[in-house]
């Protein structure tokens, strides 16, 4: 960890933090002032374990502000959502019921929130057991290597700007409204 372009270890770090919540005398640091002048800055959180740790720290700490900043957003898939369903969802996938897999310029292996749990339920669909024979079949269209390309069975490398030609393509066009359905109807 650098402070003030100085090389200094983590437990500098904890030493400066204790020594900020406490203050010199014990009692007239952040901890006193219910956090006043706290800020705490993340990229986005998903994971509930830490955004629990969090939330617990604001407790502790009202007055305390977190602010979560990413300087490469997802604001478009926001608007995404919105055209699709109308409202501003998170979309969450579930590829443990998915037996055929398109992605158009999205690395879910590596790169989206959940990527994780994406990656161990898309590989949990690829295992051949005696129950299930079939594995998942996972098609990409990308403009870069990507973790999930190196992963498709089909990869199709096109130019940034032919993206929405084979969306259209595909049928992918405006108003267009994914339909999922299930093996059962």
């Amino acid at each position: 960890m650098s402070y003030r372009e100085e090389i200094r270890p983590w437990s500098t770090f904890v030493g400066d933090m204790r020594h900020a919540l406490n203050g010199p005398d014990g009692n007239s640091g952040l901890r006193a002032k219910q956090g006043a002048g706290l800020r705490i800055l993340t990229e986005t959180i998903t994971s509930p374990s830490l955004a629990a740790q969090l939330k617990g720290i604001l407790a502790d700490l009202p007055q305390a502000k977190w602010h979560q900043y990413e300087p490469a957003n997802r604001d478009n898939a926001r608007a995404g959502a919105v055209m699709a369903f109308g409202e501003p969802v998170n979309t969450i996938y579930d590829f443990s019921k998915a037996e055929c897999i398109l992605a158009l310029g999205s690395d879910f292996l590596a790169c989206l929130p959940g990527s994780l749990r994406y990656a161990r339920d898309f590989a949990a669909k690829r295992r051949v057991t005696r129950e299930r024979e079939e594995m998942s079949r996972l098609y990409v269209v990308e403009s870069t290597p990507t973790t999930t390309g190196a992963s498709a069975d089909h990869r199709f490398s096109v130019k940034p700007t032919e993206m929405e030609t084979v969306a259209r393509a595909l049928g992918f066009g405006p108003g267009c409204r994914l339909q999922i359905v299930s093996p059962n109807g």
